[in-house]
């Protein structure tokens, strides 16, 4: 049975562009479950019927169905950006379980898992390098000659300016990410024979790089390994390591470890390749001035630890990032440490990057663009498989001139586009299996978007806190999207000065999406299933005894008017007992 317990609507219609929802509840007595209508989602990946129902309703009360929620929100055009961003803005409720399905198959099938929990020991036949593994060593060969074509479609000046540019980057000066995205992208355009890669589905070097580590998964073994020591070879300098603790410096190809606990002190360049495969023991990484093991920067990066307790330690650009290249990091087991400054932790600009790790209570400390970040042309991804995780992103960089005490995070399933380039974002994601798992980050943060850039953060279970100051948890801003789903346990979300909570601003789409428990909701202005400014604003809880506390103003369900196009929100609490404190 459906009951619409509150719904509250005023001077409404498609012209005057005005929908106030003050707040609506559902129940569950007796609803049949159903799924949203998906071809391509996967089948857990649903609406419920009650949702639907209700979405329906909400939409018949105001005279807009459910199908054209996706009011002309692009007002403008923008280059490189991803075809998730049209979708999201275009079918805001459609994209939620397509970007599920998205992430849920971001790796594909090609995991070291199997051989890792199938192959413990180390059992190798040392037979000489000729014999070992010409799989891997020719899919390195092949991602440096693509690299080779990369460069050879450049001027020598512009392909110098675009290493400048990197470079700059890195060192972590602002306003060099422009010509680095104009450069590369000129390039990538030719390859594509597109005039403008105006809109795409997947970025720049993803394919050539998922060669390359599907490779490197498939020579996890160490049978046929030479012995112990460095070689050189037609693909640079490669290293096969001992069953002791070993210290590996400077600039690689191939590393192959069997264990020990070691230390990497790794150098990498423009146009590398270098791939680092660790059977076991507790790791120290530290990265350079230029990233190379794990990351991608105008190359390709692939490091695999299989298990052990492990600390990276790292600056900009280290830990699963692309930037005009792959970066992918696989961890086994073991609780784990990763420490960046920015563009770290499963980040992308023009690429593709990727960190993965499987076990164990892991500590993820930043301070913007990381965990699941994605600025232009890139797809920067952060999974999370098992454990009580800690990630923290914020206190480096200020948040200013609106706050001088307020920090930057731009992370945790965040995407970015450059606004005054007119360059459209990218694609982050944070994906969080298991564990009661806490989430800190201060501006722009937790399933957000900005400028054409859509974000996804994604916890699977466990009692889990969101802490946020503004601009997340669900938050679209400027043209953009951004979607936050926990599927269950008693989680608290605390949103202390607005935009989230499903919140859309500026023409963008906000969608917050909690499955069950007992949840509280402590929110201040255009939060809990808001819009303003054409934007769309959702907050659905599917069940549980749950409370909501709302502050300053546009909150709990409402939208306000301007520029001659709807705006929306709204909140749906789809359980018996729930308890509201209004917004005040």
């Amino acid at each position: 049975m459906l009951r619409l317990l509150a719904l509250d609507r005023s001077s409404f219609s498609i012209w005057n562009m005005r929908v106030v929802l003050a707040l609506l509840f559902l129940s569950l007595e007796g609803a049949p479950l159903s799924t949203f209508d998906c071809e391509s989602q996967l089948p857990r990946f649903h609406f419920t019927g009650v949702e639907r129902a209700g979405l329906d309703a909400l939409g018949e009360a105001v005279g807009l169905p459910v199908e054209e929620w996706g009011w002309e929100k692009a007002w403008t055009e923008a280059s490189y950006q991803s075809g998730w961003a049209r979708q999201a803005l275009g079918n805001p409720i459609q994209t939620l379980p397509d970007l599920l399905s998205k992430a849920e198959t971001v790796w594909g099938d090609s995991f070291p898992a199997n051989a890792w929990h199938e192959e413990k020991g180390v059992s190798p036949n040392r037979e000489g390098l000729s014999s070992w593994h010409s799989p891997l060593l020719q899919a390195i060969g092949e991602a440096r000659l693509f690299l080779d074509e990369i460069k050879g479609g450049m001027s020598i000046q512009d392909r110098k300016e675009l290493e400048e540019s990197a470079r700059a980057i890195l060192a972590g000066e602002e306003g060099r990410e422009g010509r680095f995205v104009a450069l590369l992208m000129s390039v990538w355009e030719g390859r594509s024979g597109e005039e403008d890669y105006r809109n795409f589905s997947t970025p720049p070097f993803a394919e050539e790089g998922r060669i390359l580590w599907r490779a490197a998964v498939a020579s996890g073994g160490l049978d046929g390994l030479p012995l112990p020591g460095v070689y050189e070879t037609e693909f640079g300098r490669m290293g096969i390591g001992r069953m002791e603790d070993d210290l590996w410096e400077g600039d690689f190809a191939l590393i192959i470890d069997p264990g020990g606990d070691d230390t990497y002190l790794l150098e990498s360049g423009p146009w590398r390749v270098q791939v680092v495969v660790d059977r076991g023991g507790d790791d120290i990484y530290k990265t350079g001035a230029w990233p190379g093991a794990g990351s991608g920067i105008l190359g390709f990066g692939i490091l695999l630890d299989w298990e052990g307790n492990d600390r990276y330690i790292g600056g900009r650009g280290s830990w699963g990032v692309g930037m005009g290249g792959v970066g992918l990091l696989w961890d086994g087991e073991g609780n784990d440490e990763y420490i960046g400054i920015e563009l770290t932790q499963g980040a992308a600009l023009v690429g593709w990057g990727r960190l993965l790790d499987e076990d164990g209570n892991d500590s993820y400390r930043a301070g913007r663009m990381a965990q699941g970040f994605g600025w232009t042309a890139g797809e920067g991804t952060l999974w999370d498989k098992d454990g009580n995780d800690i990630y923290y992103a914020m206190g480096t960089f200020l948040h200013e001139p609106l706050y001088s005490d307020r920090y930057q995070s731009l992370s945790q399933g965040f995407g970015l586009g450059m606004r005054y380039e007119g360059y459209g974002g990218g694609i982050g994601i944070l994906r969080d299996s298991a564990g009661n798992d806490r989430y800190l980050a201060e501006v722009y943060c937790q399933g957000a978007g900005y400028w054409y850039g859509v974000g996804l953060l994604w916890d699977e279970g466990g009692h889990d806190a969101y802490s946020c100051h503004i601009y997340g948890q669900g938050a679209g801003i400027h043209l953009a999207a951004g979607y936050l789903v926990d599927e269950g346990g008693d989680d608290t979300y605390a949103l202390l000065d607005g935009v989230g909570q499903g919140g859309g601003h500026d023409l963008a789409v906000g969608f917050l999406h909690d499955w069950g428990g007992n949840d509280y909701y402590s929110g201040a202005g255009l939060a809990q299933g808001s819009g303003n400014a054409n934007g769309l604003g959702i907050l659905v809880d599917r069940s549980g005894n749950d409370g909501y506390q709302g502050v300053k103003g546009v909150c709990q369900g409402l939208g306000n008017a301007g520029r001659g196009v709807l705006s929306g929100g709204c909140l749906f609490g789809l359980a018996g007992g729930v308890r509201v404190a209004l917004c005040v």
